[in-house]
């Protein structure tokens, strides 16, 4: 190669190099504006009021659960459940996957008080295609699911259960032609709805979906219900928020849940309520076999439940 070829290619070298650098140290930045947004808990997946995140779910056994993502690509099995205040990990699984242990803190925070046990500082992770940041975890102590997603997820976005889809979506914004609203209630930071009971007393309920059984009241809304007390049906053993506690199954009539009528709806009737159990102090739990039974949205920014126009709304204005 002449002197004079090799004269016009080191200018062309020399700019490829710098292009080169130049794109490099914006990689970089873009990096460290990723990591800094994580480690403040900004969702770079969650846009403005258009887009979405979606989030994959199967139901199995009236349990929702999804797959949790690590960074490496490893993934988990994770239950959704949004009368969970925040997210726990089972520690075993945790200590596996690189998330670190503070032993000087044993509390989680949770709609009966306050469970015992070491929190756990979590890698960034997605579900689906919403990005989380690191954060701190509480611990899940069952064997079924490698830990539990709350709704400390979800209290800065609308999310859209979608159950013939299987998913759910993450907006930024609810706003939906046709269906109709309701005030929405965060108690312990998790979603409350208004139940109207057959003797016309309105209160609030617990809106589950890490509960499997329909409808879960304490003895004392027997009369409320307008079923016998103590109940006759069969008493069996259960873990509920709260702990282990005795029910009876009875089936409650005129019920008005969601904006739909209930002419008979199976209920579960706590008989020994624990010292300190969300039930204690509130009315009632909707369960996941209820929450299935028509599309919702929780719109938690705004304190608002969306959900399709049901046979109890009043006519839509034309």
């Amino acid at each position: 190669m002449g002197s004079s070829t090799k004269s016009r290619f080191r200018p062309w070298l020399l700019r490829l190099t710098v292009y080169g650098l130049l794109a490099a140290a914006l990689s970089l930045l873009l990096a460290a504006l990723r990591t800094s947004l994580a480690e403040n808990g900004h969702s770079p997946s969650m846009p403005g009021d258009s887009a979405m995140a979606l989030i994959p779910i199967r139901v199995s056994g009236e349990r929702i659960l999804c797959e949790l993502s690590l960074p490496d690509g490893r993934a988990g099995q994770f239950l959704l459940d949004t009368c969970a205040t925040r997210c726990s990990v089972e520690p075993f699984w945790a200590r596996k996957h690189g998330f670190q242990v503070d032993m000087r803190s044993s509390w989680t925070e949770t709609p009966s008080g306050v469970e015992h046990g070491h929190r756990w500082r979590s890698p960034a992770f997605s579900v689906g295609s919403l990005f989380v940041g690191p954060r701190w975890m509480g611990e899940y102590r069952k064997d079924a699911e490698d830990g539990l997603l709350g709704f400390d997820l979800f209290r800065d976005k609308c999310i859209v259960f979608n159950w013939e889809q299987e998913q759910v979506r993450c907006r930024g914004e609810c706003d939906f032609e046709g269906w109709v609203s309701e005030q929405l209630r965060l108690q312990h930071g998790v979603p409350m709805v208004e139940v109207s009971l057959p003797s016309g007393r309105e209160t609030w309920f617990f809106l589950d979906t890490g509960c499997t059984a329909p409808l879960v009241i304490p003895e004392r809304l027997l009369e409320d219900m307008e079923a016998e007390s103590p109940p006759d049906g069969p008493v069996i053993s259960a873990t509920v928020v709260g702990g282990n506690a005795k029910f009876a199954r009875i089936e409650a009539r005129g019920v008005e849940l969601l904006g739909l009528p209930f002419e008979e709806l199976t209920t579960f009737v706590q008989l020994e309520v624990p010292e300190g159990s969300v039930l204690d102090s509130m009315d009632g739990i909707i369960g996941l076999p209820l929450v299935r039974q028509r599309s919702l949205a929780i719109d938690a920014p705004n304190r608002k439940l969306w959900r399709p126009r049901g046979p109890l709304d009043p006519p839509a204005e034309p």
